[in-house]
């Protein structure tokens, strides 16, 4: 068993609504901590993957269903609205049951939604597809609030950004997993039959990823360890007799101002990133000359050049704590890069260029999700990470909707230009809302006093 350093042990100033008994837990480090983080990254990658599956190979998609851009972007589309809606309410029921509660009902609802999918591959199958992509939905809304609440929980507080990071990158790996999926198994060819056999081979092996996944968290999954690992979790009781109540929690988090604006510049980025891989196909194919699998395989390393991007940054804060600094900077890069893809665009560059900027874009918004978590975190402490990732979600399928809703028809009605220049200024303004957030930094304020306070007590103790 692993354990951290007698810097981490319990002051006797732990915030007074707390349990007393909380605070008398030494801070422990637990092993099996990698398998419980194992398991959530898989399942929500998993999860994940159906979410842009249908996106990645949009022209297909149209033509197999026969249906025109807007009812197939619906397909990606719903993903959004429903968690919009249903993310918050998802953190109330998780907060009043486990986070293993939480990770088993969100695979269950995508093992639903495969074999809904499988039966629904047919060339007239686009309604049941459609109820099987609303049912991967919901299972998003129980399991993408999880990462950091799960780091908090279980990791120190030296190693839970990067935990954070980790458990986040399943969003890179699962929009990547999605593109290598389709340009894998479904053949870009104007054969019914064979597109079927493509769209059915695909979910088939999902499935069996998914019920394995689902085997081994109900098997291995524990909610919590024995002992908290980190200061400002030992503070934070779990008895129900003390725990806040949840819309007093959420009163506070709303009312936090700098939260609110973390979660403006979370939510535009996180909406432009959606609304970038859901039309990458449409914006390409629209101004280059070049293949469906091109784009895809494209999209594929957008999306998984994601997961250094949020390993770097879990790294990164790890270290500095350079919480607001990270945002700012991060959200600036962002904008610069989408600058620089509109023009290259425009202005027909090599697509080697267009590869790069593609993938440096998923590199930062990937890393921009971590660091907003953590950010998100810090500000509202102690409300549980739960519900201010779920805020932050929130915002983010909200700007989504928005977003991709005016951009999916745009892209036919207008052009893929104005498209490009549309999410370019909404950038501009994540950008510019970053400098007003205060950096009142509370969780790591309350490790730090803890610590503080615990090398006094051994100097002390070692001058006796």
């Amino acid at each position: 068993m692993e354990t951290d350093s007698l810097l981490f042990s319990k002051s006797s100033n732990a915030l007074a609504q707390f349990s007393e008994s909380a605070s008398e837990e030494e801070p422990k480090l637990y092993r099996r901590r990698w398998v419980m983080l194992a398991i959530l990254t898989l399942l929500t990658a998993e999860n994940l993957t159906q979410w842009l599956f249908y996106s990645a190979i949009s022209n297909i998609t149209e033509y197999h269903f026969g249906v025109s851009s807007f009812p197939a972007q619906c397909l990606s589309l719903n993903n959004l609205a429903i968690i919009m809606i249903f993310g918050l309410p998802a953190t109330f029921i998780i907060n009043r049951t486990t986070l293993k509660s939480g990770i088993l009902i969100s695979g269950l609802l995508s093992l639903v939604a495969l074999w809904m999918k499988f039966f629904g591959a047919g060339k007239n199958g686009f309604a049941l597809s459609l109820c099987g992509q609303i049912f991967a939905s919901f299972g998003t809304c129980f399991i993408l609030p999880l990462p950091v609440q799960l780091a908090s929980i279980w990791f120190g507080i030296y190693e839970r950004s990067l935990a954070t990071s980790i458990a986040a990158s399943c969003l890179s790996f699962g929009m990547g997993s999605a593109y290598l999926f389709a340009v894998q198994f479904v053949p870009d060819v104007e054969n019914h039959t064979k597109v079927e056999d493509g769209i059915r081979k695909s979910i088939l092996v999902q499935a069996v990823l998914c019920s394995t996944t689902i085997i081994a968290a109900v098997i291995l999954f524990d909610n919590v360890p024995p002992s908290p690992p980190s200061p400002s979790q030992a503070a934070v009781s779990t008895d129900e007799q003390v725990r806040p109540p949840y819309l007093h929690s959420l009163r506070e988090m709303l009312s936090n101002t700098s939260f609110v604006l973390t979660g403006l510049t979370f939510g535009a980025v996180t909406g432009v990133l959606y609304t970038f891989f859901s039309l990458l196909s449409d914006i390409v194919l629209d101004n280059y000359d070049v293949d469906e699998d091109v784009v895809g395989w494209m999209g594929f390393i957008g999306s998984i050049i994601g997961i250094p991007g949020m390993l770097s940054a879990g790294f990164w804060l790890d270290r500095t704590k350079t919480y607001k600094k990270s945002f700012v900077g991060c959200s600036g890069l962002i904008f610069l890069t989408c600058l620089g893809f509109t023009l290259a665009v425009k202005y027909n560059a090599p697509i080697s260029v267009v590869y790069v900027l593609v993938g440096l874009f998923g590199f930062l918004t990937a890393a921009l999700t971590t660091i907003g978590f953590l950010l998100g975190a810090e500000l509202t402490y102690p409300v549980p990470e739960l519900m201010s990732t779920g805020a932050l979600l929130t915002s983010g399928q909200a700007f989504g909707v928005l977003v991709l809703g005016i951009t999916s028809y745009t892209v036919a009605a207008v052009s893929s230009e104005f498209v490009n220049w549309f999410i370019t200024g909404i950038c501009l303004f994540a950008f510019l809302v970053t400098p007003f957030i205060k950096s009142d930094f509370r969780r790591l304020a309350e490790d730090s006093q803890d610590s503080i306070a615990s090398s006094s007590t051994i100097v002390a103790t070692k001058r006796k």
